[in-house]
């Protein structure tokens, strides 16, 4: 009698190998396997899958980083552990899907959104390194070059968990067009959070390809490019893959850019 074949048995590199094998322990047949190039929909949600814990960092993570860059950053003494436990349980993010990308963030806000804007850039620097980052000279931070947006909804001040969503639901949209769509909705704009996400998500952040994980605008923060003149561009952020650093750049908010997404919070 002829053995069944295996998930394995083509395979030589020994880490695919013992993936296939806890496969096939968990009943996932070659039938199955092979049904993934097929079944569109299926190849969906296994990439989802996939993402959501490559590229996001579990909430009890994203405490430890948020509590060593206050260690070595701001030394703020409203951000500790046992406030951070105070928030309760964080919220469980929404799949994601071809155009939704959602995340759970522990934010923190000191009640002045230039100052934490500057402080979140800052921690992405920490996080990332500074041959691996690159902040655009003409985002100014300060309230002649950077300012919240008027129309923008208020930020809680302190601590607190979110529910990001990365871009994918905005993609493709002038940022001043995806604050009219987002103003008759209950969401938050994304704004001087962005940096903070990139810090507590890294993987996140260096996967950016502008395409299926969206470079994303913070639409929320309005800037004066080189800290003069109108507040027409807002600010972005995305990865350079030919030199390999998280940029925070800004551009006008009546291009519609190509790969671009504006993100937003709940």
């Amino acid at each position: 009698m002829k053995a069944s074949p295996t998930l394995t048995a083509d395979l030589r590199r020994g880490d695919e190998t013992q993936v296939l094998l806890k496969l096939q322990q968990d009943g996932v047949t070659p039938d199955d396997y092979a049904a993934i190039a097929a079944n569109e929909a299926m190849r969906a949600d296994i990439v989802a899958a996939i993402q959501k814990y490559r590229l996001f960092t579990p909430p009890e993570e994203q405490v430890k980083i948020l509590l060593r860059l206050n260690g070595l950053l701001w030394c703020d003494p409203a951000i500790t552990a046992e406030a951070i436990a105070a928030l309760g349980a964080p919220p469980t993010a929404p799949d994601s899907g071809k155009n939704v990308l959602y995340a759970v963030v522990l934010l923190y806000e000191t009640g002045d959104a230039l100052t934490t804007f500057q402080r979140n850039w800052e921690a992405c620097v920490a996080i990332h390194g500074e041959e691996r980052t690159w902040k655009w000279d003409g985002l100014v931070m300060t309230p002649k070059g950077v300012r919240p947006r008027e129309k923008a909804k208020p930020r809680p001040a302190g601590l607190r968990w979110a529910v990001a969503e990365l871009g994918r639901a905005y993609q493709d949209i002038a940022v001043r067009d995806a604050r009219v769509v987002q103003g008759s909705t209950e969401l938050m704009g994304m704004g001087q959070e962005l940096p903070l996400i990139a810090a507590l998500h890294p993987r996140w952040a260096t996967s950016m390809n502008g395409k299926t994980i969206p470079f994303v605008d913070a639409l929320d923060l309005e800037v004066a490019p080189d800290g003069e003149g109108e507040f027409g561009y807002a600010p972005c952020l995305n990865f350079d893959r030919d030199y390999g650093k998280v940029h925070l750049n800004a551009d006008d908010v009546d291009n519609s850019l190509r790969n671009f997404g504006s993100g937003s919070l709940q």
